[in-house]
């Protein structure tokens, strides 16, 4: 602003003084803004740094929470790939003791007994269920083990009587948390909004105390133009107050020559009331006052205009990040709750996401897999508020729902073509102003698809909550399948436990009658063993092969004939006979012919035995083999008693 004036008694003063002065104002102004905002960033940097990164954390450890207890119901089923229980083991071993490290060292960072003693619990609570799940994965290591009922029975009463309850437990101390730390985290940009109005007022003050100051001096300097100059200076007074200047005073109370000064004065002084006022309305939360520069080149109207878009953007932004955060917080209360029925769950949480979003209409399809193919059911669908049911299925790559599954990738459209309710979508009549058809997936799977429709564009910060959202609904989904999927077994296990006790008991009757049938049979045979040995005791028994060569014989017989019962083993029958015509004899008998003559055989001695035999013939039943069978008693000494 110029303030030379054709007065040579003006130049020398104006030229130097208000010059000075007003460019101090101007730098002063700029520096002290320049630091400002240098300061609130770092402020909001160090908030940020702290509070968002625990918020954060907190969501990862609650996410790693739900996937070990989805793996853990898995491993319980014998449905877990290799790849995914050593997966399980690194995210046991690893992960979870990484994550657990973060959370006590931003827990240490935030100084908050509370948070720490909500941490502390959760920990100790995981340690109990870390031990029933090693516990759990050593029952049933192997796959042998899924066939044993009791291991797999014993496993299951872990499972639902004291892991579930655990994994409940600690997920609810980590909301707690969570509400903790966001509670933290609004305090703190509550508090740091009330810094920046203290600093923008510290700094208006001071600024206007400056400027005040300068025209003290100027007035002081110049006083020898007291009826121009003390027009001006109550105008500056007025300035100095914060109130309007008057309206431009008469000319006969204003010199001529400072007619231009005080024109341009005036406006300086609404321009100072319009800075007040824009900086009141910005430290009130109102962004959107209107404020407007001197000129192009107006550098403080510059920096508060961009001060203000500054904070407008950081304000946003901490909007969508609350809002994000509450979104997430509720959600999860609503994942934990009916996660064993996949039907109330698919509708609570689309009804609860449409009202969230202020979407209009929504329909949230399962993947259902059988033997012959996989495709995506229609689970729950919501229209305008009115629920509708309809069947509907969709296969791999019809239409939008199938191509965000093929492509595992979220479809965002705003350019919705005038023929869309031809596509297969589950959509109605109205054409939607936005379409947005996320994939549920978690562990690198795809369980489900959410499509919604609104009459109002999505934002960026809205795509991707629901997009994180789908994540936890995923796993949410797998787990409740796995509860499903675990009370059937549990049924069939009931059912086959009452067929093997009915088996038992239908078992103990019948072992109970084998006994006594085995025990009569013992002693009938021990009654043939004992006559058998009477037999074998009182006469020769002679065993033959279809070649004629001795294959058993009794210890009589070898005895009679001078031979030891193992050297008397494939001697030819013929050498033990006095004369070849038994062999022949034998040669010719049939089946169910029997020999009775007196036969002389030679000892090894060479003495000859007159023995009274009994002989037939028999078949092998494992080689077909003739079998001839020759009994006798030795009647020497009877014949020659007779004699």
């Amino acid at each position: 602003m110029n303030f030379l004036n054709p007065l040579s008694s003006l130049k020398k003063s104006f030229q130097v003084v208000v010059p000075v002065l007003f460019t101090l104002f101007l730098l002063y102004n700029l520096a002290s803004g320049y630091i400002r905002y240098n300061e609130l960033q770092i402020e909001r940097a160090q908030a940020y740094g702290i509070y968002q990164p625990a918020i954060n954390s907190l969501h990862r450890y609650e996410e790693l929470i739900l996937n070990i207890q989805g793996e853990i119901s898995h491993w319980l089923l014998g449905v877990s790939s290799k790849e995914e229980k050593e997966y399980f083991r690194i995210v046991l071993n690893r992960k979870y003791p990484e994550a657990k490290e973060e959370l006590l060292s931003l827990s240490k960072q935030l100084n908050q007994p509370k948070l720490t003693e909500q941490l502390t619990k959760a920990f100790a609570k995981y340690q109990k269920a870390n031990h029933l799940q090693h516990t759990l994965l050593s029952i049933l290591a192997l796959p042998a083990d899924y066939s044993d009922s009791i291991k797999v029975k014993r496993a299951m009463n872990i499972y639902e009587n004291s892991l579930q309850k655990n994994y409940k437990s600690i997920l609810e101390d980590i909301q707690q948390g969570l509400a903790t730390v966001s509670a933290l985290h609004s305090q703190q940009a509550l508090q740091l909004q009330e810094n920046e109005t203290i600093r923008l007022q510290s700094q208006l003050i001071v600024s206007f105390l400056l400027f005040a100051a300068g025209l003290v001096f100027s007035f002081y300097k110049l006083r020898q133009l007291k009826r121009g100059l003390h027009a001006i200076n109550q105008q500056v007074d007025l300035i100095g107050k914060e109130e309007r200047p008057d309206e431009t005073l008469p000319d006969d109370k204003l010199p001529a020559e400072l007619q231009s000064i005080y024109g341009k004065l005036e406006k300086f002084g609404h321009k100072v009331e319009d800075i007040f006022n824009f900086v009141q309305e910005v430290s009130k939360g109102n962004y959107s006052h209107r404020f407007s520069n001197l000129t192009q080149n107006d550098r403080l109207g510059n920096s508060l205009l961009s001060m203000r878009d500054n904070l407008q953007k950081a304000y946003e932004e901490d909007l969508a990040r609350n809002w994000s955060n509450e979104g997430h917080s509720a959600f999860a209360g609503i994942l934990r709750e009916n996660n064993d029925n996949i039907k109330v769950l698919s509708d609570n949480i689309l009804s609860r996401l449409i009202e969230y979003l202020k979407a209009n209409q929504g329909n949230l399809f399962i993947l259902k897999e059988e033997a012959e193919e996989s495709y995506m059911q229609l689970e729950a669908c919501y229209a305008w508020d009115k629920k509708r049911f309809h069947e509907a299925k969709i296969r791999i790559g019809d239409g939008l729902i199938g191509q965000s599954w093929i492509e595992r990738d979220t479809i965002f459209l705003t350019d919705i073509p005038e023929e869309f309710i031809t596509i297969t979508s589950g959509i109605g009549n109205a054409l939607p102003t936005c379409i947005l058809i996320v994939p549920l997936i978690t562990n690198e799977k795809v369980y489900g698809v959410i499509e919604l429709a609104s009459f109002e564009v999505f934002k960026p910060h809205e795509v991707e909550f629901v997009e994180k959202l789908s994540e936890s609904i995923a796993s949410t989904i797998s787990n409740a399948r796995g509860y499903e999927r675990t009370q059937k077994l549990l049924e069939e296990s009931k059912e086959l436990t009452e067929q093997m006790r009915a088996q038992e008991e239908e078992m103990r009757q019948n072992m109970e009658e084998l006994q006594a049938t085995q025990e009569e049979m013992f002693r009938k045979e021990q009654n043939t063993q004992n006559k058998q040995h009477i037999f074998e005791q009182a006469q020769w028994t002679i065993e033959l092969d279809e070649n004629f060569f001795v294959r058993n014989t009794n210890r009589l017989a070898a005895t009679d004939l001078g031979y030891p019962k193992e050297d008397l083993v494939r001697v030819p029958f013929g050498k033990i006979l006095s004369d070849d015509s038994p062999l022949s004899l034998l040669k010719d008998i049939t089946g169910h012919e029997v020999l009775n003559q007196v036969w002389t055989f030679t000892t090894r001695g060479g003495r000859a035995l007159l023995v009274k035999v009994t002989a037939g013939v028999h078949t092998d039943p494992m080689s077909d083999e003739r079998i001839y069978s020759v009994y006798g008693t030795n009647i020497t000494n009877v014949a020659v008693t007779e004699v």
